[in-house]
């Protein structure tokens, strides 16, 4: 049942970005102006919401990874995806459709990951 709702999650989840994209790519200005009225609130509320699930504990390590993961890193990617995104000066790769969101090799189940 897990994996179920995990690639019920997943699907919805790249399904609408998916969406979001075409209609930045293809929409007319009024259309991307609607879309970042309604959705830009929704994704900045997202990723926040994501970090904090990931802020660092005391000794800088992410609460999610487990604690025989945790060894001499204490990175976590969800904190460098969004730094990379957000504040690094690296261009955004271009998007090139669904399989942009595809699944991690190493995730066969389709069960979320730690995400660290």
């Amino acid at each position: 049942m897990d994996e179920v709702l995990a690639a019920s999650l997943h699907g919805g989840i790249t399904d609408h970005l998916d969406y979001l994209e075409r209609l930045l790519a293809l929409g007319d200005d009024h259309t991307r102006a609607s879309i970042l009225a309604s959705e830009l609130l929704k994704l900045t509320a997202t990723v926040r919401d994501l970090i904090e699930q990931h802020r660092p504990d005391s000794q800088g390590r992410c609460p999610c990874r487990p604690w025989w993961r945790r060894g001499r890193t204490p990175s976590c990617r969800v904190w460098a995806t969004a730094h990379r995104h957000l504040i690094a000066d690296e261009p955004a790769a271009p998007p090139t459709g669904a399989a942009r969101h595809a699944t991690p090799a190493d995730q066969t189940t389709g069960a979320p990951s730690a995400g660290c």
